[in-house]
């Protein structure tokens, strides 16, 4: 790495003299082939324009380069899996569709003195007023196999559907919630509680962010946060709350705006608030949440888990992070001036990223690519992630630590990638 990209990127977690081996750490309907390479790929199993983001224009080499994995890379689990045995499995986790009086989708903030929309977090009839910590009966807790990294918070999620709505399944596996769905989420760091979004599909089928913000000094108390982004220092991080516009700047419309649920999101296991532990999409069909039924189960795509090495192969797990924490920009549409794409299902030669040359900046690096294989130092998918320099990082928004566990898996994935020669059966 050139001195004058060392200065600029500061890739401090993962240095590179370690190597990939040991580093420590919308519409409804169905998926069809609309002519995107990962629509067909999906179901079944075999905002932030502008700034530092690159785009790319492919080299002459990119074409003559089919990427390929000469040696399977070892990186194993990158948490604690930890040793409390699991309840047994069982076909779902609830009886019956779940009903709630209280948690009720809102309506769009008017911003006059008589403003019906729910100014604290205990006015949304969505958690306990005592605690607020605790959800209400009726919405649906659940988990994703590779979730996006918030700066090492820990986050829980519910779905709040209307009464009699159901999801279906969208293009790339999407789901396409019905008007007056809530999706909720809680971050909290290191036992203080920092804030619970919501995003609600209003009447008119368009999809808006809230956010309320819990009290510093950890009061049972989360007040509505205002329009515009601001900041709060937790000791050495500088935390973030969006404003409204933020919101839609990562839950981009091609990518659903919803983010998160999506079919290889969501299957997997998920221990309930009554102890049953059950395929999610299992559950959800039993109870009636799609349009139409998903089918069999095990034939449909199940992204790995980054930290978990039982979960995939390194680039299963590399690829799914990169959905998860990139591709809702870094997809067709996503962008106004992106043209590659991150989603998990595209082939990574039809993904215009190996050998493909940065368009905002090589920052020192000479014959940089956004995917070098075989060399993880010159890739600058994996340098932008490493970097907390504006305009340098990525994402531009929502995230001011560096992730270990990324970053560790992107390097070992790069690191074994190379291209070989369509035709000529040799690699180089």
């Amino acid at each position: 790495m050139g001195a004058s990209l060392a200065a600029l990127l500061a890739v401090a977690c993962i240095s590179s003299e370690n190597d990939g081996d040991d580093a420590a750490p919308g519409a409804g309907g169905t998926a069809g082939n609309s002519g995107d390479p990962a629509d067909s790929a999906v179901i079944a199993m075999g905002g932030q324009d502008g700034g530092g983001q690159d785009a790319g224009v492919p080299d002459g080499a990119a074409a003559a380069c089919v990427p390929v994995v000469l040696k399977e890379p070892t990186v194993g689990d990158l948490v604690d899996a930890g040793t409390v045995k699991p309840p047994p499995l069982v076909p779902s986790g609830l009886d019956s569709r779940p009903a709630t009086t209280t948690c009720l989708p809102f309506p769009r903030p008017t911003g006059q003195p008589n403003d019906p929309f729910p100014q604290d977090l205990a006015a949304t009839g969505c958690f306990t007023p005592g605690n607020l910590r605790e959800v209400v009966q009726g919405p649906i807790p659940y988990d994703l196999n590779s979730p996006l990294w918030s700066d090492g918070a820990a986050k829980r999620r519910w779905m709040v559907l209307p009464a009699g709505g159901k999801i279906a399944i969208g293009r790339n596996g999407h789901f396409d919630f019905p008007i007056g769905t809530m999706l909720i989420k809680s971050f909290e760091l290191d036992g203080l509680m920092l804030e619970t979004r919501f995003l609600v599909r209003h009447t008119d089928g368009e999809w808006a962010g809230y956010t309320y913000e819990w009290d510093a000094g950890g009061a049972n108390s989360a007040k509505l946060h205002r329009s515009s982004a601001s900041v709060r220092r937790i000791g050495e991080l500088r935390w973030v709350f969006p404003g409204r516009d933020n919101c839609l700047e990562c839950h981009t419309k091609p990518a659903g705006r919803s983010l998160g649920p999506e079919v290889g999101q969501l299957n997997r296991d998920f221990v309930y608030p009554n102890g049953r532990r059950a395929n999610q999409l299992a559950t959800y069909q039993q109870i009636g949440l799609f349009e139409t039924a998903l089918g069999d189960l095990a034939k449909l795509t199940r992204f790995a888990q980054p930290a978990i090495a039982s979960t995939g192969t390194v680039a299963e797990r590399a690829r799914a992070y990169l959905h998860a924490n990139c591709a809702h920009c870094h997809q067709p549409g996503g962008t106004k001036e992106n043209f590659f794409d991150l989603r998990v299902a595209t082939p990574l030669d039809m993904t215009s990223t190996v050998q493909v040359s940065p368009i905002r900046g090589a920052f020192g690096l000479d014959n940089s690519h956004l995917i070098a294989p075989g060399n993880p130092d010159n890739s600058m998918i994996y340098l932008r992630m490493g970097s907390l320099v504006a305009d340098i990082r990525m994402p531009t928004i929502g995230s001011n630590k560096l992730d270990d566990v990324g970053l560790t898996l992107v390097k070992a994935w790069v690191k074994s990638l190379s291209c070989k020669t369509p035709g000529s059966g040799r690699s180089n």
